[in-house]
């Protein structure tokens, strides 16, 4: 069947990079499931909604200039067969804080009664402000960094790849954040002083119908860059009359989650809670993240014909 070839394509992707030594540069969340276009850009327009997604995590609380993410998305499948979005994002780690907006496009292919295959594009550009006055040298006369300036800026053009195959029950994807690799310059430096690195996230899940009233679905997340250790996240997430939620996760050898949530018509919002189980739980009280999301019926946002006659 058409439909083992496809996954059998994906699964193939899944498991030549998974051999790669891997990492991570980019923000993460812990309720990626419920705001999975943030890391595929193939996913606009796939769950026969407009999705609006507030999120705010603080990693590392108690830690002074721990990091703190937010991003605001919506993503919507207005026209046929195609997927449309968009993503701001703001993140503050110490002296270093980036703000970016990503564009992207998605466009999807039937590939049986119940399964279909997207493929999708972003655009994105991304301002890095870096707070040179918090910076603190081991060499006080390095000329890495001129400090003429109380903030030096960079801003980076890159752009993201992604497929993503679903259907009613399975779904599995794989995305390229970073394609292009560009170098961060700031204005003060005296030379690159870094550059976006290319990351893969490849992930999928299963849903479960135990009864008429609860569904399980358990997910597994890797993310990779080249040179560094793998993350894993292993999830499951169980929902009764799609109303509550409730889950859990481990992040290998980082944290341990717990997740909960509710929908309340259009209206949903999740919370997550990571433990370390690093030797920074003795300075941390853990992380804490929320999620706001709002779901349009796409049709409610077409005009009527009668309005044209």
């Amino acid at each position: 069947m058409r439909i083992q070839l496809y996954f059998r394509i994906l699964l193939s992707l899944f498991v030549l990079i998974s051999l790669n030594s891997l990492g991570q540069q980019m923000p993460h969340f812990s309720q990626y499931m419920f705001n999975d276009f943030f890391l595929n850009p193939a996913i606009a327009g796939t769950k026969e909604k407009t999705e609006v997604k507030l999120t705010l995590r603080n990693q590392w609380s108690n830690f002074e200039e721990s990091p703190k993410t937010q991003t605001f998305g919506f993503n919507t499948n207005y026209f046929d067969n195609m997927g449309l979005g968009a993503i701001i994002l703001n993140d503050k780690t110490g002296p270093l804080n980036q703000t970016g907006l990503e564009i992207a496009y998605a466009y999807h292919l039937q590939l049986d009664d119940n399964s279909k295959l997207s493929l999708g594009l972003s655009a994105k550009a991304v301002q890095y402000v870096l707070n040179v006055s918090k910076l603190e040298l081991e060499d006080p006369n390095d000329n890495t960094i001129l400090f003429g300036n109380s903030e030096d800026k960079s801003m980076v053009p890159d752009a993201s790849f992604g497929a993503y195959y679903y259907s009613d029950k399975l779904f599995a994807g794989i995305s390229i954040p970073q394609l292009f690799q560009t170098s961060i310059r700031y204005d003060g430096s005296a030379g690159r002083i870094n550059k976006e690195v290319r990351h893969y996230y490849l992930y999928g899940g299963y849903s479960f119908a135990i009864n008429e009233d609860f569904e399980v679905q358990p997910s597994l997340l890797i993310k990779t860059i080249l040179k560094a250790p793998t993350q894993l996240d292993f999830n499951v997430k169980a929902t009764y009359k799609n109303l509550f939620w409730l889950g859990t996760s481990y992040r290998h050898k980082e944290s341990s989650i717990v997740m909960l949530g509710l929908k309340w018509e259009k209206i949903s919002i999740g919370y997550a809670y990571d433990y370390s189980i690093t030797n920074i739980r003795k300075y941390s009280s853990g992380s804490h993240e929320i999620m706001l999301g709002l779901d349009i019926e796409t049709k409610d946002l077409k005009p009527s014909v009668s309005r044209f006659k």
